[in-house]
């Protein structure tokens, strides 16, 4: 193994753990009652483990049959690694935004904001 393969590796290695750790946020989400942002995150999760796992599948184990056809794997996992990655992305971004809109912050009867802006209770302008 020469050191630029090392390197592949490491990336789909890390890659992987990556995945690992935010399918285990992701179940923490779960847990805290938050289903549907728990639900986005583990299918989100699980659409970026795809391309690392396609990566080593194709790549380090089938790269030693000779019988595999090479242009139509390229293709494949092109194609697997553009729609895995851009929906996962897609999905986390959709839980971050369904996890943040459920934990408004509560709304304060702040006196000095409302004189700064010249609002009184009756004042309906805003």
């Amino acid at each position: 193994m020469d050191n630029l393969q090392l390197f592949y590796y490491m990336r789909d290695g890390l890659g992987c753990l990556g995945a690992l750790i935010g399918l285990g946020a992701s179940l923490s989400l779960l847990s805290r009652q938050q289903h549907k942002a728990g639900l986005l995150a583990l299918l989100g999760f699980a659409c970026l483990a795809i391309e690392p796992a396609a990566d080593y599948v194709i790549w380090q184990q089938l790269s030693f049959v000779e019988e595999v056809n090479f242009d139509l794997l390229e293709m494949v996992y092109a194609l697997a690694g553009v729609v895995s990655l851009f929906g996962g992305m897609v999905l986390l971004t959709a839980a971050l935004v369904t996890a943040a809109g459920g934990q408004a912050p509560a709304a304060q009867n702040d006196d000095l904001a409302q004189q700064v802006l010249g609002q009184t209770e009756g004042d309906s302008r805003w």
